[in-house]
């Protein structure tokens, strides 16, 4: 579950996925699977390579997709002096929406 693409942005470079070469250049996406052994290199040893790397888990995480077993349920009842009254199992709280819609005025969302 964290697998991830790399946007290559500026630069050239290879990576070693599990023994195997794969060159990249501006504008290539690498990815590299789960339990993949890898390693990522720039070619050029003046300029450097940069690029804008995206994961899964996080996503996955933030929209409580993690189909994994839980150790404890999750409390029904808000805890005391949450600020939030009449919240309820799978609601969100109002300052994350508020926060969201803020960021997507500003074309970040």
């Amino acid at each position: 579950m964290n697998e991830a693409a790399f946007y290559i942005l500026d630069g050239e470079g290879y990576e070693i996925h599990d023994g195997v070469r794969y060159d990249w250049s501006a504008g290539d996406i690498a990815v590299v699977h789960n339990n993949c052994v890898h390693q990522h290199f720039n070619a050029d040893p003046v300029k450097p390579a940069r690029a804008l790397v995206l994961k899964t888990k996080p996503m996955y995480m933030f929209m409580n997709m993690l189909f994994q077993h839980l150790v404890e349920p999750r409390p029904t009842e808000p805890a005391p002096g949450d600020g939030f009254s009449g919240a309820r199992v799978g609601a969100r709280p109002q300052s994350l929406e508020i926060k969201v819609t803020k960021e997507r005025k500003h074309g970040l969302g």
